[in-house]
């Protein structure tokens, strides 16, 4: 496993996560986590020649995590520019702490991110190297 390229491919969750905090990713953040994802497929596939499977799905569990921790850290700010979520987090029990549920929604987030990424980093290995 290269720890240093995983990590340097999970520091944009930092980013998104800062950018959702003043509302600048609404309406756009599946497009640009695409792109950040197109990125990383390539250059792990082409930089990284063993176990890329593993190494994606690292880099999208961090990218859930990372991206919820800095939205559960700074809650007030991600709710106040954020109408949609705060919406949604009327609606959770009063019993639960949102930024609890942040993380959580990050795990789940993180983990189908990664297994789509390695998953299309398999299928793509197999595509290239079966001609």
């Amino acid at each position: 496993m290269n720890w240093p390229v995983i990590l340097i491919l999970s520091f944009p969750a930092f980013i998104m996560g800062a950018l959702s905090l003043k509302g600048l990713t609404q309406n756009k953040e599946l497009y640009l986590w695409m792109s950040l994802g197109t990125i990383c497929i390539g250059y792990v596939f082409f930089y990284v020649h063993s176990h890329p499977f593993f190494h994606l799905f690292i880099i999208g569990f961090l990218w859930g995590i990372f991206n919820a921790v800095v939205q559960s850290l700074y809650y007030n700010s991600y709710i106040t520019h954020n109408p949609k979520a705060a919406a949604g987090y009327a609606k959770i029990a009063k019993s639960m702490n949102p930024r609890f549920i942040l993380i959580l929604i990050g795990i789940a987030t993180g983990t189908a991110t990664g297994l789509v990424l390695g998953t299309i980093s398999w299928i793509v290995k197999k595509l290239l190297y079966n001609l």
